[in-house]
């Protein structure tokens, strides 16, 4: 029997008396109970889709002896040698043509199984969960931060992202999500009509924008349209929409307040 993430995978494996296993009499042929199963765990046990043949090791566990060879396959993506090595099998993610299209619709990763064949039987004997993530369906900050996986907020970019390298400044990383840039919910923002006026909001953890980038501007929704406005920020909890005004068509009837949907600067849309 073959076993993967402590869950037994009985598809993969052929269960039989002991008197009609030809091989049974040899070291880890046969299993009669749980513990002498084949185990089988694999490091890392996920990677980004933008990462390509990528070294994994597998550990393994109550395996027989694998001079023929094995193989590793990623279901139907991809298969390629193993190395062994002692209790250790070497093996490759797929290259990038393989790597599994991972789409906003389904979530932000996608599981395949890692499976063991060997080379002199052509079966399958062991198998583990493998996973590969896409940060990148992250839109926003806290979305990504508190992604189970390796995924770090470019706060200058508006990017999410698996190697923090990528990120244009380096204060401008963000693995927590208390360390966000975010606005402060507010009960209601009102605007008199035809009237100019700045509109303060509170926020946290605003950057400073850098050299080369334009300053902030306010994207605010009044009545279904769009309207952007210039923005000044005070400090990282502070920004003030300029020249805000509402040009209300349905005047004199009643008009709802104008909400302010986002604040940006020239790279954090």
């Amino acid at each position: 029997m073959a076993e993967g993430n402590g869950v037994l995978t009985e598809k993969l494996a052929q269960c039989t008396r002991k008197e009609r296993c030809e091989r049974s009499r040899e070291p880890r042929r046969f299993a009669s109970e749980m513990k002498q199963c084949v185990r089988l765990t694999v490091h890392p046990n996920n990677i980004s889709v933008s990462q390509y043949n990528v070294l994994l090791v597998l550990e393994t566990y109550n395996v027989p002896e694998l001079s023929a060879g094995v193989n590793c396959t990623f279901e139907d993506l991809s298969e390629m040698d193993g190395l062994v090595v002692g209790n250790q099998i070497q093996c490759y993610s797929p290259a990038a043509k393989e790597v599994p299209r991972i789409i906003t619709e389904n979530g932000d990763h996608h599981v395949v199984q890692l499976q063991l064949k060997s080379k002199e039987t052509g079966m399958t004997f062991a198998s583990t969960s493998f996973v590969f993530y896409n940060c990148s369906v992250h839109n926003s900050c806290l979305s990504c931060v508190e992604s189970p996986y390796r995924c770090h907020w470019c706060k200058y970019r508006h990017v999410c992202t698996h190697d923090p390298k990528t990120c244009s400044f380096q204060e401008g990383r963000v693995k927590l999500s208390e360390d966000c840039p975010q606005l402060l919910r507010v009960d209601k923002i009102l605007v008199p009509v035809e009237v100019i006026k700045p509109i303060t909001l509170k926020a946290k953890n605003l950057p400073q924008p850098q050299s080369g980038q334009r300053g902030y501007e306010c994207i605010l929704n009044i009545q279904g349209s769009e309207q952007r406005v210039p923005a000044l920020r005070f400090n990282s909890s502070s920004v003030q929409c300029q020249n805000t005004s509402v040009s209300c068509p349905c005047w004199p009837c009643h008009c709802l307040p104008p909400t302010a949907q986002s604040v940006s600067s020239a790279a954090i849309p």
